[in-house]
């Protein structure tokens, strides 16, 4: 599972897949989101098809997003879950399964071990795979 923030919104993302289908290269590269998985760790997007730019008769300006993997780093964001089960932050009705309020907050409450308790362990980096 994979949160995407994007300012006071969260959408729940099945996997690395659905976040490039949902989240625009370009703005990811510009760091308009935030991405933590259901254990708080924050996950940095890297780039293994890098956006591209360009333009056409020197006029018309294209950008073609490109395609990223997530990487869990070892720094954890408690606040944001804690935002997410406390209803501070609205869920948007993205493409996985958990696409509101209630659905999220009762999924983060059983995945991490009695609510924000379970959260507090370190792990090393290790890249999300699909």
């Amino acid at each position: 599972m994979i949160l995407a923030f994007d300012d006071d919104e969260v959408t729940a993302l099945a996997d690395v897949a659905q976040a490039n289908t949902w989240c625009e290269g370009i703005d990811v590269e510009a760091g308009l989101y935030t991405f933590i998985d259901e254990h708080g760790f924050l996950l940095s997007p890297r780039f293994i098809f890098p956006n591209r730019r360009g333009k056409t008769l020197e006029l018309f300006a294209w950008v073609e997003s490109g395609f990223f993997t997530l990487d869990r780093t070892h720094e954890k964001r408690r606040d944001l879950l804690a935002d997410v089960i406390a209803g501070h932050v609205t869920v948007c009705a993205g493409p996985g399964p958990l696409s509101t309020q209630e659905m999220l907050r009762e999924y983060l409450l059983n995945t991490t071990s009695s609510g924000l308790a379970g959260i507090g362990s370190n792990r090393k980096s290790e890249q999300i795979i699909t």
